[in-house]
């Protein structure tokens, strides 16, 4: 019907990976667009539409086939999560001046967000963390607890990004001073 669920492969490496090579929790998503590719391999356009958890694998010597069970989305107290929102959001605001990589009309994307967990999904992408980061903030349940985890994340890379920008600038005057000398 159109809707797949997606989990990460632990370890790429490994070629015919088995369920322990497979992390349990992973997202249910709607296939929006499939391009046949004339290698043979085909590439799925889909849309992330709700986190869920293997419960069991299913008997199919093909593919995995399993059955999953959706993650209720708990509601955390309002008032501190929509600080915490607000506070995520001008964050980012910081971090995109500050990243060429990401287009600054995200900012519209992000501003227009209002749901917690929406709006960690949104953010976690432009992130350059590791795989088992992004697998840990996918496990967090509270939406709260989530974007807290994805904020923390933001203002380490705009750390980074805050000297690797003085790193290239003093680079640069010295450069430009030793050309001149």
């Amino acid at each position: 019907n159109g809707e797949i669920f997606l989990v990460a492969q632990k370890s790429g490496e490994r070629i015919d990976p088995g369920p322990d090579d497979i992390y349990r929790f992973g997202t249910i998503a709607t296939i929006e667009q499939t391009l046949h590719l004339p290698d043979g391999n085909t590439k799925l356009l889909v849309e992330g539409r709700q986190r869920a958890r293997i419960e069991r694998y299913l008997d199919n010597p093909d593919f995995f086939e399993v059955v999953i069970e959706p993650t209720e989305v708990l509601s955390p107290p309002e008032v501190e999560v929509q600080a915490l929102v607000r506070t995520v959001k001008g964050t980012f605001e910081r971090f995109v001046k500050l990243n060429r990589a990401v287009p600054p009309e995200m900012i519209l994307t992000v501003n227009a967000l209002e749901d917690p967990d929406r709006l960690a999904d949104t953010l976690v992408a432009p992130l350059q963390l590791k795989l088992p980061e992004r697998q840990e903030i996918l496990e967090i349940i509270d939406p709260g607890v989530r974007l807290e985890r994805v904020y923390k994340a933001l203002l380490t890379e705009i750390e980074f990004l805050q000297v690797e920008k003085k790193l290239k600038s003093r680079v640069k005057r010295e450069r430009e001073s030793s050309q001149r000398e």
